[in-house]
């Protein structure tokens, strides 16, 4: 006899039927619920948790394969085990049932020990199943929980950081009185540090609310030129530091984006600046763009730096993951930044994916879906060097 009882409901149209098998159940210390055909099944199963369910097929009103048929299709009732209980003996039933959902077909007489095999052998697997659910749920539960905490904390940590950034500058400008040269120094590492502390708590702040799905998209037709030339003066002085030269070419006639601008251009600024961090003192940065025949214009950002060597390539877009390349530790990184970028990407309904040759260069692509209706275009960005 099972040590953990079991809630089992019985459907059958003939009360003897139903009786005999609730016997049955009832001598194997489990409880019996029973219903006199599907459409009662069903209602019940909307109010009541079963481990399983014993189902006749031939009953009126609703029959077994329309039950069947109505469970699998049910998102929290298609994982409860049903064992037909039936005098059809034909393949064709069995066959119908197994296809339908049904985990076993017991024939009418039914033999009680082979039941009672059946019950236990369906109550592990359902007991299996709710314990994955609610390991799955804890998983969830915790991981949301994190997510929440990590986007609080960087919302708070935000404002004290932007305070001390704003002294930082007042005193090196001389807002309080002049300065020597060390201590200018001092002051523009403090700023330097802080601008880090506020990029590493953007990227955990998004990727918190990606997953927990905070994270809302405002699509707009959008002008890839227009963002471009935003995201482009985001990394500019990286750019004029390294003394790279960055090509922009966008087509006059490419259609307007359906996306969020803002988003867009967090991932145009994301591949520009990873270019030009891993691009050395001279080299060059390419930012192009073209239809596709599938609706979507293709994004491509090129660069002739280190490349990604073949051990890193398969890891590049996983959460917090840092090369152990020398030359790519030498630059500051969170590993965030092109994970968050493919969450970006692919919520719009893209893709993104790379070309990469090392102490050659890389190329990342991406797609983007095309509004619907299309704006006036603005002046081409075509062959533009910084």
């Amino acid at each position: 006899m099972s040590t953990t009882q079991a809630t089992i409901l019985i459907v059958d149209d003939i009360a003897a039927n139903r009786l005999v098998l609730e016997r049955m159940v009832r001598a194997r210390g489990h409880l019996s619920v029973s219903a006199e055909n599907g459409r009662a099944a069903l209602d019940l199963m909307q109010v009541q948790s079963f481990d399983m369910v014993l189902l006749d097929i031939m009953m009126p009103e609703m029959n077994g394969y329309d039950v069947l048929e109505e469970l699998k299709e049910h998102p929290t009732l298609q994982h409860v085990p049903v064992v037909v209980v039936s005098a059809l003996n034909d393949v064709e039933s069995v066959a119908r049932c197994i296809l339908l959902g049904a985990v076993d077909y017991l024939f009418k007489p039914v033999d009680r020990t082979l039941l009672a095999a059946r019950i236990e052998t369906c109550l592990v697997r359902k007991r299996l199943h709710d314990r994955e659910q609610a390991a799955y749920r804890a998983v969830h539960e915790a991981n949301q929980a994190k997510s929440e905490f990590i986007s609080l904390v960087s919302h708070e940590l935000k404002n004290p950081l932007t305070a001390i950034l704003g002294y930082a500058d007042m005193l090196r400008h001389g807002t309080f009185g002049p300065i020597v040269d060390e201590q200018a120094l001092y002051l523009s590492t403090i700023s330097e540090i802080v601008g880090y502390m506020g990029t590493i708590l953007s990227d955990l702040s998004d990727l918190s609310q990606i997953e927990v799905g905070h994270l809302r998209l405002q699509h707009t037709p959008t002008l890839l030129s227009d963002v471009a030339t935003v995201a482009l003066k985001s990394v500019q002085r990286t750019v004029l530091e390294k003394e790279q030269s960055v090509y922009i070419a966008i087509p006059t006639d490419l259609p307007p984006l359906w996306a969020d601008p803002i988003r867009v251009r967090q991932i145009l600024t994301n591949l520009l600046s990873n270019a030009s961090k891993y691009t050395p003192m001279g080299g060059s940065i390419t930012l192009s763009a073209h239809n596709t025949e599938a609706n979507m214009i293709e994004i491509a950002v090129s660069d002739t730096g280190i490349g990604i060597s073949a051990a890193d390539q398969g890891h590049i877009f996983k959460k917090f993951f840092r090369s152990s390349d020398s030359a790519v530790r030498q630059e500051r990184g969170t590993g965030l930044g092109l994970n968050i970028t493919q969450l970006l990407v692919e919520s719009h309904g893209g893709k993104i994916w790379f070309e990469s040759v090392v102490d050659e260069g890389t190329t990342f692509y991406l797609t983007l879906p095309i509004a619907e209706r299309k704006l006036a275009v603005s002046a081409p960005l075509s062959a533009v060097m910084v």
